[in-house]
């Protein structure tokens, strides 16, 4: 491994130990200004390129920003479901505010940005309130998230936490001794990474 990465420029900074990239490479950047941005578009190498640690990207916010929202800072970050084997796509990460920049620990190159984000994930489920679920074998429902990730998923059956079983972004819960007959209220909610809450309640007969 070589040297550690140390990049600064007035408006990004990027810093990473000597293991961050596997070879020597030329570290090639680019800044492109966009006014629905926070931030300038940064163009930092390609994601092609690996990264073996973690590292620490900083970048200057274009305006500021108002204090109730400091804590919404996300990076956009799109790069090819190709560019990352063996991993899901990524879009986007929480970030934090530090002295007028947005700050977050990457693994990848690529293209990053400054957005707000206050979207919630989106639950969905095709169980409507009031359904008769007395012949269903279970309750399924999906969590996705636009920007960041799922950082949470609860599920409460009649004020009390329900298992359901993850697979991608769906959730499963096989009906047991833990349903009972009748009327039952099942409540869900689901948090992003900078936490945003969703809710969903639904009513159904068992």
């Amino acid at each position: 491994f070589g040297r550690p990465v140390n990049i600064r420029h007035k408006l990004f900074s990027f810093t990473g130990p000597s293991n961050t990239v596997y070879d020597q490479v030329c570290v090639d950047y680019a800044l492109q200004n966009d006014p629905n941005t926070w931030s300038p578009v940064l163009q930092l190498l390609n994601p092609e390129i690996p990264i073996h640690s973690t590292c620490r990207l900083a970048l200057k916010l274009n305006r500021p920003v108002p204090f109730g929202l400091r804590s919404k800072l996300a990076f956009v970050h799109h790069i090819r479901p190709a560019a990352l084997p063996g991993n899901n796509p990524q879009s986007g990460m929480s970030a934090v505010y530090e002295d007028g920049y947005a700050v977050a620990y990457v693994r990848t190159f690529g293209n990053y940005y400054v957005t707000i984000d206050t979207v919630p994930p989106l639950i969905q489920t095709s169980i409507k309130n009031g359904s008769d679920l007395s012949n269903a074998k279970n309750i399924q429902f999906t969590v996705t998230e636009k920007i960041t990730s799922v950082n949470e998923v609860r599920a409460e059956l009649n004020g009390k936490w329900l298992r359901f079983v993850r697979r991608g972004n769906t959730y499963t819960y096989t009906f047991d001794e833990h349903c009972p007959k009748g009327k039952n209220t099942l409540v869900i909610r689901a948090l992003d990474e900078n936490q945003n809450q969703s809710e969903k309640v639904i009513t159904f007969t068992r």
